[in-house]
């Protein structure tokens, strides 16, 4: 992982989808890691459905799927006022990670958490996102990523 926390975020486990989820990890990407929903996002190990608001998630549809908030299964973040309520996540503002994440992830992401507006607005200039999931794809091909890992 990381992943850039969005406005409300609905965080789940890949591991809980793929034992849980009805149909698994192939069924659910369909449902909701598509370019019908842009802003949901997957890294290594989580996978987020973003909204503006927490009541505008399908909560009913999680459970007739399979997956409960009362179990653990997932969690909701908002971006203000933000507060992990399961053991397995953790926040590092403006980023979501999974406790499983690859430590040069979690590094990357608390390095961009510190940067400064100049530097990212100038990094954006080039095509670079704040927002892009951080996973093994991202750090081996964003050129922008393999640069600030290079200085570590």
């Amino acid at each position: 992982m990381p992943i850039y926390i969005d406005l409300s975020n609905l965080i789940i486990s890949k591991s809980v989808v793929e034992l849980r989820y009805n149909g698994g990890l192939d069924s659910f990407r369909d449902r909701f890691i598509n370019s019908n929903n842009p802003r949901n996002q997957e890294d290594d190990e989580l996978f987020q459905i973003a909204k503006m608001n927490p009541d505008e998630f399908n909560f009913q549809l999680l459970e007739s799927e399979g997956l409960f908030l009362e179990k653990g299964d997932y969690d909701i973040i908002n971006k203000y006022g933000y507060k992990a309520n399961v053991d397995w996540l953790k926040i590092k503002f403006p980023f979501i990670y999974h406790s499983n994440c690859e430590p040069i992830q979690i590094k990357l992401a608390h390095h961009l958490a510190s940067m400064t507006m100049d530097i990212i607005m100038k990094e954006q200039e080039k095509g670079f996102s704040l927002s892009q999931e951080i996973n093994k794809t991202t750090i081996t091909n964003n050129e922008f990523y393999k640069k600030l890992i290079s200085q570590f």
